[in-house]
C-alpha cells in the first residue's frame, strides 16, 4: 500500500473507523497495541487522529480486526455506530458470541455497501416510515387491527394477501432487508438496527421458506408498533 494514501487521509476518520472495527471484534486497546508493538497510549492517539499510522501497522490491524485495508482508507463518510438488537434474547456464551460476530459484521457491511451504492447512483431510498400511533385507550386487539388497516391503506395494499412483503418494505417504506446465514446454536434468526444515516435495517435467517419469510418480516414489522399499543 502506498504511503502517500496514508499521508493524505483524514486522520480523524481513519481513527474513528479503526476504533469501531476494534470494538466490533471485541478487542481492547491494549491487545491492539501488542499487534503493532506499541504502547496502549499510542493506540489511543491513533484512534483520536493524533498519530499517523505506518502502512505496515494498518495492514496488521486490519488483519487482526478481520477487515480489508480498503475499509479504512476508502473515501466515504464514517458510518454511524452500528448497534444491533435482537427480537428476543438468545444464548450468548463465549462460543456463540464468536460465531455471531461475523454475521453482525456482514450485516453492517451489507448495509454500508447498500448506502454507498445509493450515493454512487444518486438514488437514495425514499423513507416513508409509518407515523407514530397513540391508541392507549383502545383494547389491544382493536388497536392492532386499527394500525394494520391504516398501514395497508397508507401503502395502497388493500385487503389482498402480501406475498412480496420484503419488496414492498424496501421500495415503498425504505427499509434495508437482507437474508443471512446465522449460526443455529445461537438460536438467533433475526436482527435489526437503526441510525439516522442508514435508516431502518433488518436481517433474518436465509434458510426460511417464502411463507415463513413473510411471517417473520410481518412479525418484526408489527413489533415496531408495540410501544404504541
Amino acid at each position: 500500500m502506498a504511503n502517500n494514501v496514508l499521508n493524505k487521509i483524514n486522520l480523524n476518520q481513519l481513527g474513528e473507523r479503526l476504533q469501531q472495527a476494534r470494538k466490533q471484534c471485541g478487542m481492547t486497546q491494549a491487545e491492539a497495541a501488542k499487534i503493532i508493538k506499541v504502547a496502549r497510549t499510542t493506540i489511543v492517539a491513533i484512534e483520536k487522529g493524533e498519530r499517523r499510522l505506518k502502512s505496515s501497522e494498518l495492514i496488521k490491524l486490519a488483519r487482526a480486526y478481520g477487515r480489508n485495508v480498503s475499509d479504512f482508507v476508502k473515501e466515504t463518510p464514517v458510518a454511524e455506530s452500528f448497534d444491533v438488537q435482537f427480537r428476543k434474547a438468545y444464548s450468548r456464551g463465549e462460543t456463540i458470541e464468536t460465531e455471531i460476530k461475523p454475521v453482525i459484521l456482514e450485516f453492517e457491511n451489507l448495509c454500508q455497501n447498500y448506502l454507498e451504492l445509493e450515493k454512487i447512483m444518486d438514488a437514495p431510498l425514499t423513507r416513508n416510515y409509518p407515523p407514530e400511533y397513540h391508541l392507549e385507550n383502545m383494547p389491544l386487539e382493536s388497536a392492532a387491527e386499527s394500525i394494520a388497516n391504516t398501514e395497508r391503506q397508507r401503502l395502497g395494499l388493500g385487503d389482498r394477501p402480501i406475498p412480496l412483503l420484503r419488496d414492498i418494505l424496501e421500495q415503498e417504506v425504505g427499509l434495508r432487508i437482507f437474508y443471512l446465514v446465522m449460526p443455529a446454536k445461537s438460536k438467533c434468526s433475526e436482527m435489526y438496527s437503526y441510525n439516522e444515516q442508514m435508516g431502518g435495517m433488518f436481517s433474518y435467517q436465509c434458510l426460511s421458506s417464502q411463507r415463513t419469510t413473510t411471517l417473520v418480516i410481518g412479525t418484526w414489522l408489527s413489533s415496531l408498533f408495540s410501544p404504541s399499543i
